[in-house]
């Protein structure tokens, strides 16, 4: 059973954009197509730069980066369980999609 998800990303240099407080904002996307979203635990809605859509996040970190590259994790941990199947994930920065993913639960 998993009750717990921790999800990883790698950052990568950067030199164009100035050092400083980055927001990264992760969508989890069940097979279901749903986004899972609790408020309490730090969900939203935020807009899409690219389609100016608005789309709910599951969890939103903001980390300081320095323009180098680096590892970011966030844990996930709802009260309900998990189901079985292939889940989707989003990694947002500034609007845009930075990265996606995706895992299966047996």
């Amino acid at each position: 059973n998993v009750d717990r998800l921790e999800l990883c990303f790698n950052t990568s240099e950067n030199l164009v954009t100035n050092p400083g407080e980055e927001d990264f904002k992760i969508r989890i996307i069940n097979p279901l197509g749903e986004t899972l979203a609790i408020e309490e635990m730090g969900s939203g809605v935020m807009t899409d730069a690219a389609t100016k859509e608005q789309v709910r996040y599951t969890q939103a970190q903001t980390v300081d980066y320095q323009n180098e590259s680096g590892q970011i994790c966030m844990n996930w941990e709802p009260t309900t369980g998990f189901n079985k199947g292939l889940y989707a994930v989003e990694i947002y920065n500034k609007g845009y999609i930075a990265g996606k993913g995706e895992f299966r639960l047996k």
